[in-house]
């Protein structure tokens, strides 16, 4: 019994509540986008003071202290610039979100065209090559796409792969003998 089978209920959820936030994202993508700029702004702000005071209080422990400070001192500023330039981080954004759908849909497709034994691996697929083109879309569009395009291509990721896990749990059959 796969994974899925087993937990099939799990993945459920998962796929509905993907869903769901996919649906939000659309519907608001300046907010989304910005949004998420702010939040992994405040992420690397934080994450970054946090390793350069860590590194600082373990530095007679740590093997490659100026390393790891340096890493820390890079986080905090990324966080900082994305806090106090939060449209110029939103443009890197896009183009660093573009490039990632690239990756991702190139691993869906590799993932499904290696899963045909589920029923609904051709929505894996689908997914995938949705992703690849959105990648490229938004790569031609910049640099107007950056405002919108972050909150509207998180949003339809999230809905088609929300859509291809919640039928992947659908067809084990399990969740309606749990029912």
């Amino acid at each position: 019994m796969d994974t899925i089978q087993k937990n099939s209920n799990i993945y459920l959820i998962e796929g509905i509540l993907l869903i769901i936030l996919g649906t939000f994202a659309i519907s608001l993508p300046q907010f989304t986008t910005l949004g998420a700029g702010l939040v992994i702004g405040f992420v690397l702000l934080i994450g970054g003071i946090y390793k350069f005071f860590r590194t600082m209080k373990l530095k007679n422990e740590i093997k490659y202290f100026w390393l790891s400070m340096s890493s820390g001192i890079i986080a905090a500023l990324a966080g900082l610039y994305l806090l106090s330039n939060p449209i110029k981080g939103i443009y890197l954004m896009t183009i660093v979100l573009a490039i990632y759908f690239l990756v991702d849909g190139a691993a869906s497709v590799v993932m499904a065209l290696q899963s045909k034994e589920n029923k609904y691996w051709n929505m894996l697929l689908l997914s995938g090559i949705i992703t690849f083109i959105l990648a490229v879309l938004i790569i031609s569009g910049l640099p107007y796409s950056a405002m919108w395009a972050l909150g509207l291509l998180v949003g339809i990721n999230l809905i088609t792969y929300g859509f291809s896990v919640t039928l992947a749990a659908a067809s084990t059959g399990e969740i309606i003998r749990k029912i």
